[in-house]
């Protein structure tokens, strides 16, 4: 889709806050952030070794139609987010999309640990917020309550609403 194209697309599914998505039963929706945070934590050994495992049991799940999986290497950080929605409530959330830790390991392999993550921040905490950004969350099917983070993108805001 081309970008000019996606913000008025996905704009009838954007709601100001994951309060208001209940509120309509939504259980995805994209919410546009405000005061936004980027925060980076390296995740302990313990952590690292049950993603591995984790990330292996998947990878062991058979389908006669897809062909098998490789299991994910686990990202050595947890990505978080401060944030605060339309009706000024303030939301912590972590960012386990696999495109933030694909973004951390094709900057590490350009521009090496430490300045692929100031990079991040850089993306995450600045150019994304003031260029329009989205928050995808998602309720988790055995806490339907809980609002998880499933990923971020760099999205305009809809200027002027079509007559059509």
């Amino acid at each position: 889709m081309p970008e000019r194209e996606r913000a008025a697309f996905l704009d009838p599914i954007i709601t100001g806050s994951t309060g208001e998505a209940a509120a309509k039963g939504m259980s995805l929706t994209l919410v546009r952030p405000s005061k936004i945070r980027f925060r980076w934590k390296a995740k302990t050994d313990e952590q690292i070794a049950e993603e591995r495992q984790a990330y292996e049991e998947a990878a062991r799940q058979k389908s006669f139609l897809d062909p098998d999986l490789v299991a994910l290497t686990p990202c050595p950080y947890a990505f978080h987010f401060d944030w605060t929605d339309v009706d000024g409530k303030k939301h912590k959330a972590t960012c386990d999309d696999w495109e933030t830790a694909a973004t951390f390991y094709r900057r590490k392999m350009t521009m090496g640990e430490k300045d692929a993550l100031a990079s991040m921040e850089q993306t995450f905490g600045e150019d994304y917020p003031n260029r329009g950004m989205a928050f995808a969350m998602g309720t988790h099917s055995r806490r339907a309550e809980q609002w998880l983070l499933v990923g971020v993108l760099r999205l305009d805001p809809v200027k002027q609403l079509s007559f059509l």
